[in-house]
């Protein structure tokens, strides 16, 4: 799985082809809402650390994000890892993902607009790179 994309009326930038692509409501003329774009990306397998939020879906504060998400009963689980920071040197982070018994949840909070994908959180499924 690769890199997050948004495409349609509501998408934010272009990606790279290739990368991923998450859809959103069907006729909306409006940008889904950050935590709703967050949602979306862990409910279809995705794992996000707080560079990659950003970066592919806009989020600059992806642990508020996250709290708010849960505030709404969605478990979200976390890992420390280590990436490249400034001038290459090591930082951590944490890498984010949706629980499995969280998905119904997230389902029922995504609505009727955001049908479900083929696999959801399926064990295979990469983090974006």
């Amino acid at each position: 799985m690769g890199p997050l994309k948004r495409n349609g009326p509501d998408a934010l930038a272009d990606a790279a082809p290739g990368q991923k692509q998450i859809t959103y409501g069907l006729n909306s003329t409006r940008p889904p809402l950050k935590w709703k774009r967050v949602l979306r990306a862990f409910y279809q397998g995705e794992t996000l650390n707080r560079f990659e939020a950003e970066r592919f879906l806009h989020d600059h504060c992806l642990h508020s994000t996250v709290s708010a998400i849960q505030a709404k009963g969605v478990t979200i689980l976390r890992k420390t890892e280590r990436v490249p920071g400034f001038m290459g040197i090591p930082t951590e982070c944490c890498r984010y993902r949706i629980a499995p018994e969280s998905l119904q949840r997230a389902r029922e909070l995504l609505g009727p607009t955001n049908p479900p994908p083929d696999t959801p959180n399926a064990p295979e499924a990469h983090h974006v790179a």
